[in-house]
């Protein structure tokens, strides 16, 4: 990892002495950084609000000694959705990036997220409009009170300042491939 963010600076110092050069470069690396953003290879940040969802107290008689949260994980699923559905444009669940490719399962008595395995207090965080994000999540019948219904304890903080990590693992694709472009 070192070697590769010691790479990567050097080709961001190559491409920003480059395009100060070439102005029609320096649109390419501007779209070049929305894509990588967008594809969730870098780290960002910016307002939004971090979601907390944790089981409910062992003295609320609900969970029988199992996490409510990891027999309905399909929650945070919906959760995320719901994010995105705000127009969240980027999303962590305890310090996993989503992305199109990402996963979120239940295997054995673990959350998977990115084959990673998690467990509870999840904490979300989410960039993008604050009020937009935590309005859609609180309307009345919403996720939120879902979660609720199964005595989770949730919070949600709005922030001016909300740090994103990259996607840590290796994109492969073994099937798709660009179409060629037709002259």
């Amino acid at each position: 990892m070192d070697e590769l963010n010691r790479l990567e600076e050097r080709m961001d110092k190559i491409e920003k002495e480059k395009s100060d050069e070439d102005f029609f470069l320096k649109g390419v690396v501007s779209d070049l950084e929305k894509y990588k953003m967008a594809s969730g290879v870098v780290d960002v940040m910016g307002p939004g609000v971090t979601v907390t969802v944790d089981d409910p107290l062992p003295t609320q008689g609900i969970t029988d000694g199992y996490s409510v949260i990891m027999l309905r994980s399909d929650l945070l699923l919906s959760l995320v959705n719901k994010m995105k559905d705000a127009g969240a444009e980027a999303i962590s669940i305890n310090g996993q990036r989503i992305i199109s490719t990402t996963e979120i399962s239940l295997a054995g008595d673990n959350v998977n997220i990115n084959t990673v395995p998690t467990a509870p207090p999840y904490i979300i965080k989410a960039i993008g409009n604050p009020d937009t994000i935590e309005s859609t999540l609180t309307i009345r019948f919403g996720i939120i009170e879902q979660m609720k219904n199964y005595g989770l304890r949730i919070s949600i903080k709005k922030a001016d300042r909300i740090e994103i990590p990259r996607y840590s693992g290796i994109l492969k694709y073994r099937y798709a491939e660009p179409v060629p472009v037709k002259e």
